[in-house]
């Protein structure tokens, strides 16, 4: 019984990505004071699957673009094999957002 209980969670284990496993849910950022995201005031959880506008209050605005993390994927390639590269690619889970716009943090 032991042995199917570890083979099931090997199983699980390997048939994800690690971009699923570690990276599947929204994040948290902060603009700067007078500054909103997506239209709201921070702090904002966002979908890190989708561009954000950040608006300024001078009214420049600047957008935070989601790619693909090196690091998901190198630890697909070697972790998982092709198996962990398919299902990230298929879901999504091995993009970050990218920063470039001043004054933006995460956590």
């Amino acid at each position: 019984m032991k042995q199917a209980t570890s083979l099931l969670v090997l199983t699980a284990l390997l048939g994800a990505g690690c971009g699923t496993l570690f990276n599947s849910g929204p994040t948290t950022l902060r603009a700067p004071a007078g500054a909103t995201i997506d239209g709201s005031s921070s702090p904002v959880s966002v979908d890190q699957k989708t561009a954000h506008e950040v608006r300024y209050e001078d009214g420049h605005t600047c957008v935070i673009q989601p790619g693909i993390s090196a690091a998901y994927l190198i630890l697909d390639i070697f972790a998982t094999g092709l198996i962990g590269v398919v299902v990230d690619a298929v879901t999504g889970d091995w993009k970050v957002l990218k920063a470039g716009c001043p004054g933006i943090t995460e956590g």
